[in-house]
């Protein structure tokens, strides 16, 4: 164990206890390989190889890490700065920021999309390194690229809140992004050596590993034997018997014996226990003339004769013993794995092992999943290698388990991972996956890692409409044979959804090397069901209908990148029957291909993309323009902060150059169950007017065009006295090679000049009252930070938006006019935790602002917002926008939302939220929200109660009071069992007049599964 440095620095937090959030909770270091030295006063590590940087129950995981550790003692109480810059993190369990960690730019949950990653803590708990495969002490510090990147982001972070300065060398020669491509290989390769030669003393890791050939890597040692071969066997037993042979002697041991068998040589210790045991003794075996030992039927390695040599315990030489015989309870464990047995016999000469009645026990220690086997024979071949007849592979410690996998010959296997750990392989002969004793499903091979149970999970359902449907998710390896190649994930689905047939699918990702993307497919083989949406109904005829989505994004040499995107869909409402958030807000379903290069302040992009399919796929879409837009291809260019005039003005530039195609749907609104009513409500057309007619009769230009963007823009940060001002003026020019004379009525132009100036001003004032005090609201002291801000902006271009078609929004459809935004936030802080572990939180948050436009800027947007960033993307007119954020106390918290639009004087949107946490077992929301345009009234509320340790249950119902009537119920309970969670649910949708009733078996540790909306 390593504990934190504990000397004495100025206590720089003292006079400013605003500063740094402090917590109490404990830090654990992990890696394959620590190398740690002092800076000063402070303690450095370098952790490299699976490292991990822990602050209570939270944490990030990466590539490698360089921690700093500085320790300052206030109201003589150590307390200890950590700084960690993680490479390739990815988060460990939910909102760090909850721990007291401060993490710059950091995602909420899963991968960074940044090759490095900054945390920050404070804490008064201790600070250990765990366990790591080597450490390195050195009296230098160690000087390498990663630790300069380190110090950079160190440095910064420190100048950005005022803690001391750190001292830093840049790094020189590569490019960043090629320095940390060479960095993660370095680390990937060091990694490997360590899996194939183990940790190897005096080789320090800063040896670059890239001077190895890969070539010269040798292979793994063959497997041990089944019981150690070398070394000693001591014993213990109450009495004992020898019969005497020729060439070896029978010894037979009874009453709680045990013996231990040890490898001093690989520190390998098998430990086995019985009632009675029998030892096969070699006369011949090398090491059998033990000193005293002359006399004829002496024991090996006893020291003596028989009747000298097993007494009440001892030992043997481990390489004398021809077999060993247990029976009546015996118990076998080498702390990797535990047997119990009946009867069990070793022939050490064949380096076998037979089991009968057996159940073998081991555990997942990354995934905290014990295993167990149980077969009526367990045949060992190595120390790590099993193989079962009649088997069952369960969680489940029961000896009849909910669920298993039944086999008739089943191969169990341990292996090593990178980070030390052991996991299980298996390959199963004739599988059934069973449910109590009975089996349910039947696969003629199974095959899987030991802590992924290949099914993941089960759903059945009742509809109303649908009738009965049954839902299950498998391990796509499993169901294979194959083993999972490290890296991926692929799941399969083998689903019955009543009136729409059979289902099968597939999905999964990899991240592997500077290679990472996701797929999916889903497939209805015979779809003769209705879909039903929003209240509106689409019968199927035996349609075969699917999805389809591919993407793959690669790292390639000299800072470049490659996407790759595929996605097909079968018909006009799959989306929105099967998956229907994506069919309201996702990601483009586009066929794409991308090639990027970029520096920190700039990229260029060589983008293709195209819709397989004859229809818009997103309703966000459809109901905006209602066609997709084709590129084939468009090269662009950006520069995001550039300097210019020795950093004196910033400049910020967008030019492509692009040949584009609006694509319509052939389909038209009656293909999506839209009435002749409600088509001419959303689309202005009758339901059976296709899309692509509609834009042909407002003369839509559907021809292919090329065309010319450039934006620039410059901006001039100043100050005056605590006033930031940044004034700035945007360029826009816009050329296409051919005119829209018939969409627009008669305008002949190619050309459209556009060009903006404005001023940005704002400061930030503060106020701290310490004597401010309440126990109702939770306050120790009160700080007010006030930061009022203004935009006023001027823009006009030589072309109408509306003369132009929408490819781009950002591109064709630019507002026009003066306007003004004044704005301003109000934070007000407080302190929390108490004495040891105090920190600082964001008691209220208040953001107004009001947005004024002149009378020529373009008001119809029935909801106006404003962009500060470019206020020529802004909608609507005049309005006033706030938004309040209140954590009355760490367990309320109350968030609101307003839009006022003073051009119809009315509210335009409004929401208000609260969510309590009544105790660590219940909590509550409760949510309202009104929207004029759409006539909208929404109140959402719910809960979740763990009932007692097995049992919880989560309630959610939404009330429509625009149609006064409920719109939504839906009822959760789970029930805990060994391993498993079954899931009970209960739903009510009034919409589509739909009632359902699911059971679900969800293991634990299935990664794809969400966890229930009471229960988040």
């Amino acid at each position: 164990m390593f504990a934190a440095n504990a000397s004495t620095l100025p206590p720089a937090s003292v006079d400013a206890p605003f500063a740094d959030p402090l917590v109490d909770f404990p830090v654990s270091l992990t890696a394959d390989v620590v190398t740690a030295w002092r800076d000063g006063e402070a303690r450095v590590l370098r952790l490299d190889g699976d490292a991990e940087v822990r602050v209570g129950a939270y944490g990030f995981r990466g590539s490698a890490a360089v921690v700093r550790i500085e320790t300052e003692t206030v109201d003589g109480t150590p307390v200890r700065h950590l700084a960690a810059f993680v490479l390739d993190a990815r988060s460990i369990g939910d909102a760090a920021a909850r721990a007291g960690l401060a993490v710059p730019g950091a995602p909420r949950d899963g991968a960074t999309d940044t090759p490095g990653l900054l945390v920050t803590a404070a804490t008064t708990g201790p600070i250990r390194l765990d366990q790591p495969g080597q450490l390195i002490q050195r009296d230098t510090p160690l000087a390498d690229l990663l630790i300069d990147r380190a110090n950079e982001r160190i440095a910064a972070r420190r100048a950005a809140v005022g803690r001391p300065g750190l001292r830093v060398e840049p790094a020189e020669g590569l490019p960043e992004s090629v320095a940390i491509r060479r960095e993660r290989r370095r680390q990937q390769i060091a990694a490997e050596q360590r899996r194939l030669f183990g940790a190897r003393p005096g080789v320090p890791p800063e040896v670059d590993p890239l001077a190895a050939d890969d070539a010269d890597l040798q292979a793994d040692a063959p497997p041990p034997s089944v019981l150690p071969v070398r070394g000693v066997v001591a014993y213990s037993m109450d009495r004992w018997s020898a019969q005497i042979g020729e060439d070896e002697t029978a010894v037979s041991l009874v009453g709680d014996v045990r013996l231990v068998f040890e490898d001093f040589a690989s520190d390998r210790v098998v430990t086995l226990r019985a009632e009675r045991v029998v030892v096969f003794v070699d006369h011949n075996a090398p090491g059998s003339d033990a000193p005293g030992s002359d006399a004829p039927g002496s024991v090996p390695g006893s020291g003596g004769s028989l009747t000298e040599g097993f007494t009440s315990g001892g030992q043997l030489d481990a390489g004398a013993l021809r077999g060993v015989y247990l029976e009546d309870n015996a118990v076998i464990s080498d702390g990797q794995y535990t047997v119990r047995a009946p009867r069990v016999f070793y022939d050490l000469a064949r380096d076998r092992a037979t089991l009968l009645d057996a159940v073998l026990f081991t555990y997942d220690v990354r995934r905290r999943v014990p295993l167990y086997l149980r077969a009526a024979e367990v045949r060992q071949t190595t120390a790590s290698d099993f193989a079962a007849t009649d088997a069952r592979l369960t969680t489940s410690a029961f000896a009849k388990p909910h669920f298993s996998i039944g086999a008739g010959e089943l191969t169990l296997s341990q292996f090593r991972r990178r980070d030390g750990q052991v996991g299980q392989f298996f390959a199963a002969e004739d599988a059934t996956l069973r449910v109590g004793e009975t089996p349910v499903f039947y696969l003629p091979r199974l095959q899987g890692a030991g802590r992924d149970t290949p099914l993941r999970s089960v759903n059945a359902d009742y509809s109303s409409d649908d009738g009965v449907e049954v839902q299950t998710n498998w391990d796509l390896f499993a169901l294979l044979g194959r083993a999972r190649p490290e890296g991926v994930d692929a799941a399969a689905q083998i689903d019955y959804l009543g009136e729409h047939g059979p289902g099968l699918g597939v999905s999964g990702r990899y991240d592997t090397n500077d290679q990472y993307g996701d797929f999916r497919g889903y497939l209805l083989l015979d779809d003769s069901g209705e879909d039903e949406i929003g209240g509106r109904t689409v019968n199927q005829e035996d349609e075969l209908r699917g999805v389809a989505r591919v993407q793959h994004r690669e790292v390639l040499p000299q800072n470049f990148e490659v996407t790759l995107e595929g996605a097909y869909v079968s018909d006009p409402t799959f989306l929105e029957a099967f998956y229907p958030r994506e069919a309201a807000a996702g990601q483009p379903y586009e066929t794409a291909a991308n090639l990027r290069w970029r520096e920190p302040d700039q990229a260029i992009d060589l983008v293709a993309t195209t819709n397989l399919s004859v229809f818009t796929e997103r309703l966000d879409r459809l109901q905006a323009r209602g066609y997709t837009v084709e590129r084939y291809p468009e090269l662009s260019h950006r520069v995001i902060g550039g300097e210019l005039l020795d950093g004196r003005l910033t400049w910020y530039s967008e030019n492509r150059l692009s040949q584009v195609r609006i694509q319509p749907g052939d389909d038209a609104p009656e293909d999506r169950g839209f009435d002749d009513t409600l088509s001419q409500r959303f689309f202005g057309i009758d339901a059976d007017v296709s899309f692509r007619d509609r834009l042909s009769d407002l003369n839509v230009p559907l021809q292919s065009r090329r065309r010319l963007d450039s934006r620039q823009e410059l901006v001039m940060p100043l100050a005056a006295g605590p006033i930031d001002v940044s004034p700035y003026v945007v360029g826009r020019f816009t050329a296409y090679d051919d005119d829209f004379a018939e969409f627009n009525g008669g305008n002949d132009d190619r050309v459209r000049l556009w060009g903006e100036a404005g001023l940005r001003v704002g400061t930030e004032l503060s106020r701290l009252d310490p004597e401010v005090s309440s126990n109702l609201l939770d306050l120790d002291g009160l700080r007010h930070v006030v930061e009022p801000t203004a935009t006023l902006f001027l823009n006009g271009s030589t072309l109408d938006a509306n003369d132009l078609p929408e490819y781009d929004r950002g591109v064709e459809s630019l507002s026009d006019g003066a306007g003004v935004r004044l704005g301003i936030n109000n934070t007000w802080q407080t302190r929390r935790g108490g004495a040891g572990r105090w920190r600082t939180v964001d008691w209220i948050t208040w953001q107004t602002d009001l947005v004024l436009r002149a009378d020529d800027a373009e008001v119809d947007a029935e909801l106006p917002r404003f962009f500060d960033y470019r206020p020529e993307y802004s909608v609507g007119g005049d309005h006033l926008y706030t938004e309040l954020l209140w954590m009355v106390t760490d367990t309320l918290g109350v968030a609101g939302q307003l839009t006022h639009s003073l051009e119809s004087d009315r509210v335009a949107q409004w929401r208000l939220g609260a969510t309590l946490e009544h105790s660590p077992r219940l909590n509550s929301f409760l949510a309202y929200e009104e929207i004029d345009v759409l006539g909208s009234r929404l109140l959402t509320w719910g809960f979740g109660y763990e009932l007692t340790t097995k049992y919880r249950v989560g309630f959610r119902q939404t009330l429509d009071f625009a149609e006064d009537d409920s719109r939504q119920i839906d009822l959760v309970v789970d029930r805990r069992l060994p391993q498993w969670t079954l899931r009970i649910t209960v739903g009510f949708d009034e919409i589509d007049d739909e009632q359902t009733v699911g059971i679900s078996l969800i293991p634990q540790g299935a990664e794809d599964l969400g966890r229930s909306f009471a229960f988040n």
